[in-house]
């Protein structure tokens, strides 16, 4: 039985979920393993020969894993791999994961366009100006469309 380290996997959406596999040989033959994620704490782990972590760590995300998992790097330093013969989990007692903040307030700003505009875009996204000449946006995008003669009449929301 191989001894297991459990480590946290780096918060990149890309590797959030994923299974991670590796040629494992057993009795001389290679046999596929596949690991998969749990979540402690709120924290997505995973449970992992250390041998499969060594290759992470010095692979091409390799900066991930080790800013993921300080305590694994400390724990990699003190322990004597010749006696270790147990699972090791490095920051079981890190701390739960804070939920994200809300999102801020959309801030809704109405907008007098210029003489002869009726219409225009931001970031990809069309805006149709009243006949009155008024537009209504977001905050962000009212920042740009006053770079470009829009003038606030006033805030809305």
């Amino acid at each position: 039985m191989t001894a297991l380290v459990t480590a946290f996997v780096p918060p990149l959406p890309s590797l959030q979920g994923a299974t991670f596999e590796e040629q494992a040989v057993i009795n001389g033959n290679q046999v596929p393993k596949q690991y998969h994620q749990r979540i402690h704490n709120g924290h997505s782990v995973i449970d992992i020969p250390f041998g499969l972590l060594q290759r992470m760590l010095s692979g091409p995300m390799g900066k991930e894993w080790h800013d993921a998992n300080p305590e694994v790097l400390a724990w990699m330093g003190e322990a004597d791999r010749r006696t270790m013969s147990c699972n090791a989990f490095p920051g079981e007692h890190r701390p739960a994961r804070l939920p994200p903040p809300p999102p801020p307030a959309t801030i809704i700003v109405k907008m007098k366009a210029p003489d002869g505009v009726t219409s225009f875009s931001h970031d990809g996204r069309p805006f149709e100006v009243g006949k009155d000449g008024v537009i209504e946006v977001e905050g962000h995008v009212a920042e740009v469309a006053r770079s470009h003669g829009f003038r606030v009449v006033a805030p809305v929301k």
